[in-house]
């Protein structure tokens, strides 16, 4: 089964407080154009709560995880999970 994270992202840089599109939004079109029956398409509200509900979910080590987004997201999610692979 796969399985799509929508999340929302803040982020305060030198030039403001930038937010994302709203992790609703974005699993309504994931699931507009992703076959529902294979796919299972879920939001939430933080990239925190994302990264736990992904390692919940690994079925084992050779588990593919995609993240993409802002550089912001990705290196904050990138933080918090401490794999020996990163």
């Amino acid at each position: 089964v796969k399985k799509i994270i929508a999340t929302k992202f803040y982020a305060t840089t030198d030039t403001g407080r930038f937010s994302s599109v709203d992790s609703y939004r974005i699993a309504e079109y994931a699931s507009s154009i992703v076959n529902r029956r294979s796919t299972i398409v879920r939001a939430v509200e933080n990239s925190q709560e994302a990264v736990f509900e992904v390692l919940r979910l690994r079925s084992g080590s050779s588990t593919l995880v995609l993240v993409t987004g802002s550089l912001y997201l990705v290196g904050e999610v990138r933080t918090m999970w401490r794999l020996p692979e990163f």
